[in-house]
């Protein structure tokens, strides 16, 4: 993951959510078919780089935990005589650092921490560069300076998030699940039902008013119910249920517990939920149209990979677009 010029917010919310596994979960916006559509992707792209006999030193940039590592470290090792370095660089420390545990290996991958924008590699130090939804979040200038660190024998392969794709439109979808629990007020309407909740038990407030609050929270619970059973199968559907299933529970029996906890706990999934939203929405920011492909090519060629070919990746099911492919070296190889 690289950091956003126009996204601290975002930034954030990535390198919490790396350092967080438990979180991890929420943010599959893959089906089976998807994967193996990127799986048989990078496995062309690995097999025409590794040569048996040869010396092959690879960077991940902006790398998250991973898994293009994982993957490439599978293509090597039929490969005889094949003396594979691997390296990877992410904005996130927790990133890195599962990325680099996540490969069995002799020679384990060497983590940076690192802006994808600003690399610590020096010129020309690798033969295949490589990112998978990651250069895109830090702007052109991260392809610029992936392609200064790809040699001239070398290449740069990277899938880029594309305006329109499928991985955009289920963004877009998060959010708008997001927004609607947001608008009807779910964790808000809440929070004056905690608080009235401990009124009446401390005997300074009007139980009528509790029993409106509670039958008020109740006609919310229902929309927002409503809602997520018509929503199609994702992330944000699953992390809204649980969530509406918990303040279900809490709105029945308030008075129960302490509003300290309770306002603790309110608090915790109004963070989760915003930091959730800023992932989807960084994502849908850094999807490229035609333009933003073309800020691209333009960066890998000033970085001095001069022919680059772009392409698309297609889902399985319906040949909805997935993603830009994007292919760069000094040498047309």
């Amino acid at each position: 993951m690289a950091t956003s010029p126009n996204s601290k917010r975002a930034q954030h919310a990535w390198t919490d959510f790396w350092a967080d596994p438990g979180s991890r979960a929420d943010h599959s916006v893959r089906d089976a078919g998807t994967s193996q559509v990127l799986r048989q992707h990078w496995t062309y792209v690995f097999d025409r780089q590794f040569e048996a006999g040869s010396s092959v030193t690879l960077l991940d940039a902006a790398c998250g935990d991973g898994e293009l590592l994982r993957l490439a470290q599978r293509c090597a090792e039929p490969v005889d005589g094949l003396d594979l370095s691997l390296h990877c660089a992410d904005i996130s420390p927790a990133a890195v650092d599962a990325a680099a545990r996540s490969v069995v290996s002799a020679e384990p991958p060497r983590p940076v921490v690192a802006d994808a924008a600003s690399l610590p590699f020096q010129t020309a130090s690798f033969a295949v560069v490589v990112s998978q939804f990651g250069l895109e979040y830090a702007g052109a200038s991260a392809f610029r300076d992936a392609a200064r660190v790809t040699s001239g024998e070398g290449s740069l392969n990277a899938l880029v998030h594309r305006q329109g794709g499928a991985v955009e439109l289920e963004c877009r979808a998060n959010l708008a699940l997001l927004d609607l629990a947001l608008e009807r007020g779910l964790l808000r309407r809440l929070e004056r039902l905690i608080d009235l909740a401990a009124r009446v038990a401390a005997g300074k407030g009007a139980p009528a008013a509790l029993s409106r609050a509670r039958a008020s929270y109740g006609a919310v619970l229902d929309g927002v119910g409503a809602a997520l059973r018509d929503a199609p199968p994702g992330a944000a559907r699953a992390l809204l249920q649980q969530l509406w299933q918990d303040c279900s529970k809490v709105a029945v029996s308030a008075e129960q517990y302490s509003p300290d906890q309770l306002s603790a706990w309110v608090a915790s999934h109004a963070a989760d939920l915003e930091s959730y939203a800023n992932r989807m929405q960084s994502m849908v920011d850094a999807a490229c149209d035609d333009a933003g492909l073309a800020d691209i090519c333009r960066a890998l060629e000033a970085g001095g990979l001069a022919c680059v070919d772009v392409g698309e990746l297609s889902t399985p099911a319906g040949g909805q677009a997935l993603a830009w492919s994007v292919a760069a070296s000094a040498n047309g190889r």
